[in-house]
């Protein structure tokens, strides 16, 4: 289309329940160029997104907050030079992981999650976080000695974490459980 030229568009089968309107261009304007985006421009723009993410999931909001996050991760992976921004890159993307990690588990992606959070917690091993979310994928995908081992971790930096304390109670029971089954299927085997 050319400026000033119309267009009449037509949504559905053009005879039933169809939407009709004619559209005009007006202006042409010419964007940055993606592709001659400083690191700088790029950081900018996936602080951005996050934020923006970051109120959506507040809102309640998780599959538009993931699609933010993963636009700003798209944005922190593909940088020409990550090096020269190491520290913040770092924040950045470990930030991004965890704020995905938090979407996946709304969606009880829980698999998706505990890849997400194992990104975070090899680049921060103390972040209270992204190990309480792990606890709670750990726990849903029946990984209980992971459960535990991270309930353990929340509970050293923070004796009275509820979140800690809860997924420390799940993982012990179902580990109690779990050998419980065990030894009785090894006493059917030998009698």
């Amino acid at each position: 289309m050319c400026t000033g030229q119309k267009k009449k568009v037509v949504l559905g089968n053009g005879k039933n329940a169809c939407v009709s309107c004619v559209i005009e261009l007006l202006t042409i304007t010419k964007g940055k160029d993606p592709s001659r985006s400083t690191d700088n421009d790029k950081i900018v723009e996936a602080e951005r997104h996050k934020k923006i993410g970051n109120d959506l999931f507040k809102q309640k909001r998780p599959v538009d907050a993931f699609h933010r996050f993963n636009k700003a991760i798209r944005l922190v992976i593909f940088l020409h030079d990550p090096q020269a921004l190491l520290k913040d890159w770092n924040l950045l993307y470990t930030s991004l992981c965890n704020n995905m990690a938090a979407c996946q588990l709304e969606f009880n992606n829980y698999e998706y999650a505990k890849q997400l959070l194992d990104k975070v917690l090899a680049t921060d091993k103390e972040n209270i976080k992204a190990l309480m979310r792990r606890c709670r994928a750990s726990a849903e995908l029946k990984m209980y000695d992971r459960t535990l081992a991270d309930a353990k971790s929340v509970l050293a930096v923070e004796p009275n974490n509820a979140v800690g304390k809860k997924y420390e109670e799940i993982a012990v029971e179902a580990l109690r459980l779990q050998n419980v089954n065990y030894k009785n299927m090894v006493k059917k085997m030998f009698i």
